[in-house]
């Protein structure tokens, strides 16, 4: 108790200089190894994590003169760390998630925005309470990542780890426990019974999801049980305290977990979430009225809210509990419903992932949307929006909870599955949301003065069976270095698991947003490695349709964001296909620079059967196929053969090739890599009685030939790379015969430049 009241104290005491010195510096191994164990009880870490200790009273004085988010710009600029090690350059404004009264009796509670220098599409989302600091970051170029108190009890001590590392550590959990198979239990489908239709959502159907530009503000009131209230006041060591003090405590957390939350609200839905005034009334210490363990029931009493508290004096009612489950009716924003979303706490910390995931989860519901699972054993399945492969992982998604589909060990969580969900609605959710958002009449709203994106998803095109394409989106927004996009498949239906000889369902994975807007179907890694279809990312072997959404979100978040979607779809023409490339598939290939190669592909059809590409694009990698960024021929005829000049300025070891479909998206890589080294003789002379021998050699060689001149001469060897490894110039005495070693060679091909005046040569070596 006496850290909190010490914490306190440094909020209340900020000035109003900003500090140019970063409050966080990371710790070594030999000092994170002194501290307790992380964590206390739990089992729950991080893969990987980095520590970092932070001086509070100098970041609460830096954030003194932060504006609102209302203001145009901020000159407070902030340091922050990432898994890394490093510090990153935010630009920060102050959030309020508090109605003004609410904010104004705990003032030293606080949250922020914080808007990346150096990536446009990074977000950092963060509180200082008085129960210390929580962070949670957004980016389209590198995972999510959170940064968070070490303990509970250590506000000067924080462990950052990325989103995907949210999982059981092995070191800690030889196999998947009981735990992470029932720590979230969706109750919506069980309450059927008691969901009021919503005839005008009903009626309101669209593939675009709502365009009006707004931040919605809902006034939300959240009753605690006394077990919720107890788990926080325990992990924070607080159980001396008293009961103002442990309602204070809770509000603190409570502000964490709302700031947590508008991060995705406000991303995906354009909506905040404010406590509202009088919350205090809903946090329960000592006694309540609440069954806790028994979402089924707890959501019929969560309507104790409204005399608790007035039904004109909030928008959305929400009681949290423990026991690791979740329920809300679905699709209700009327007044004598609006409490009827309960949440339980688990284990992993009030802004946990899965906690977190368990509340955007029901309030998802209860805005309209349904369960995105495809899987055939999840629980009432209904077919109208299953979206997402086996048991999917986005937020609306069943992640690891269908019975058959359970990993039995910790390294097959990655087969399929995933330890936690991504923390993004589906487009069919948001399109679901927005629908009965459009309609709500509670709230208030904020218009957005940015421009939205304006994105185009392409045309439909027809493509061959078992062939990997990419989609494309654009933009025609001159700011959008700060987009993310998100191709989604969104064909729906009941299946057991993504099928190659599938007519219907998904057969593509949900991905996070990233900064770029193709995706290659599937993954371009996977494609180079020869793997064209996975669990995770099927190729279509039949003839069918394919449909597929773009969704464009510019990440603003600093009083709302837009988001725009655009739809297109692929016919399958199993009467062509697989477009492949069949040359340049043997190991230990070596182009020349300026020699001819050909290339080959099976044509298989594409020139035909509704697919009518008469041209392709030759390009090449040099890079391992990161990237394709020198074209070889360009709008070539799709013949199946073609002739090219390999360019003299590459030197490469580990080239591919990619011959692309020119007006359609398809394309076909080939399966091994090969090297390109330039071609460095200037001419064809050779020396007379020259002799390079031994050759392959151990990078030792001897060079035998009569000079054309009474120049000196100089013998320069080159890696395959280009590098010059070898330079010396010897005198000349008539007959040369001179020994030569590279002393750091190792195996692999070099070249031997001799030159005697202007006469030179070059010879090719392989040190074995």
């Amino acid at each position: 108790m006496k850290k909190l009241l010490l914490l306190t104290t440094i909020l209340l005491s900020i000035g109003s200089s900003i500090g140019q010195t970063s409050p966080w510096t990371v710790m070594t191994q030999s000092q994170i190894a002194l501290l307790p164990v992380y964590p206390p009880s739990t089992g729950f870490m991080p893969y990987d994590y980095e520590v970092f200790t932070l001086d509070l009273a100098l970041l609460a004085t830096q954030l003194s003169d932060a504006p609102m988010d209302s203001a145009t710009n901020s000159n407070v600029i902030l340091k922050f760390p990432n898994p890394e090690g490093g510090q990153d350059d935010y630009k920060i404004f102050e959030v309020s998630v508090m109605e003004q009264a609410l904010q104004n009796n705990f003032p030293n509670n606080k949250s922020y925005i914080g808007k990346s220098i150096k990536d446009k599409t990074q977000t950092i989302r963060f509180s200082l309470t008085t129960i210390g600091f929580d962070a949670v970051t957004y980016s389209g170029k590198v995972d999510s990542f959170f940064i968070k108190k070490y303990r509970s009890n250590l506000f000067s001590t924080y462990i950052i780890y990325k989103h995907s590392q949210s999982a059981i550590n092995p070191v800690y959990r030889n196999s998947i426990p009981s735990s992470i198979k029932t720590d979230f239990v969706c109750g919506v489908e069980n309450i059927s019974k008691k969901i009021i239709n919503n005839k005008a959502h009903q009626q309101h159907k669209s593939n675009q999801i709502n365009t009006v530009d707004k931040l919605r503000v809902f006034r939300l009131a959240i009753a605690t049980t006394v077990e919720f209230s107890s788990k926080i006041i325990d992990q924070l060591g607080m159980n001396a305290s008293t009961t103002s003090q442990k309602k204070s405590a809770i509000i603190a957390g409570l502000v964490q977990l709302v700031t947590r939350l508008n991060c995705d609200w406000e991303r995906d839905l354009s909506v905040r979430m404010k406590l509202v005034a009088n919350q205090e009334l809903l946090i329960f210490i000592e006694t309540d009225n609440f069954t806790n363990g028994n979402m089924y029931t707890l959501i019929d009493e969560s309507t104790q809210i409204t005399p608790i508290i007035g039904n004109i004096n909030f928008d959305i009612g929400l009681v949290l509990g423990t026991g690791g489950g979740g329920i809300a009716s679905q699709g209700i924003l009327q007044d004598n419903q609006k409490t009827r979303v309960v949440a339980e706490y688990g284990t992993e910390g009030i802004t946990g992932a899965v906690f977190v995931n368990s509340i955007t989860h029901e309030m998802g519901h209860f805005f309209g949307a349904n369960h995105t699972y495809s899987a055939s054993d999840c629980q009432n399945v209904s077919g109208s929006s299953q979206i997402e492969p086996y048991a999917g992982v986005t937020i609306m998604s069943y992640n690891r909870k269908c019975s058959s589909l359970q990993p039995t060990n910790v390294a097959s969580l990655f087969d399929v599955w995933q330890p936690v969900n991504d923390p993004f609605y589906h487009s069919e959710s948001i399109k679901e949301m927005q629908n009965l958002l459009s309609q709500a009449t509670s709230g208030t709203y904020i218009l957005l003065n940015s421009t939205p994106p304006v994105v185009n998803a392409g045309l439909d095109y027809t493509i061959p069976k078992d062939t990997p394409y990419m989609l494309k989106a654009t933009v025609s927004n001159s700011n959008s270095d700060g987009y993310t996009y998100s191709w989604e498949n969104t064909d729906t239906g009941i299946q057991a698991e993504t099928s190659a000889t599938a007519t219907t369902g998904p057969n593509f994975k949900f991905f996070k947003p990233t900064n770029e807007p193709i995706r290659y179907m599937p993954k371009l890694a996977k494609v180079l490695t020869g793997n064209l279809s996975s669990k995770n990312e099927r190729l279509s072997s039949v003839s069918r349709i394919q449909n597929f959404t773009v969704i464009v979100r510019d990440n603003s978040m600093i009083q709302g964001s837009h988001i725009r979607r655009d739809d297109m779809k692929l016919t399958v023409n199993a009467d062509a296909g697989p477009f492949e490339v069949i040359s340049q598939n043997s190991a230990g290939i070596t182009w020349a620079g300026n020699s001819s190669q050909t290339i080959t592909w099976n044509v298989a059809g594409t020139t035909a059967n509704n697919i009518n590409t008469s041209l392709v694009n030759i390009l090449l990698s040099t890079d391992k196929g990161l990237t394709f960024t020198t074209t070889l021929l360009a709008n070539t005829p799709n013949d199946g053969t073609q002739i090219i000049s390999v360019p003299n300025n590459i030197n490469a070891l580990d080239c591919r090739l990619m011959v692309q479909s020119v007006g359609n998206l398809f394309y076909a890589v080939n399966t091994i890599k090969f090297a390109i080294a330039p071609n460095l003789a200037t001419n064809d002379f050779e020396f007379e009685n020259f002799v390079l021998y031994p050759n392959p050699n151990n990078g030792s060689f001897k060079i035998s030939f009569k000079p054309e001149t009474n120049d000196e001469i100089k013998i320069t060897i080159y890696d395959v790379s280009g590098k010059n490894i070898y330079n010396k110039t010897f005198q000349n005495s008539g007959m040369f015969d001179q020994e030569s070693q590279i002393k750091t060679a190792s195996s692999g091909v070099y070249f031997v430049n001799i030159q005697n005046g202007e006469n030179k040569m070059v010879k090719r070596i392989l040190v074995e």
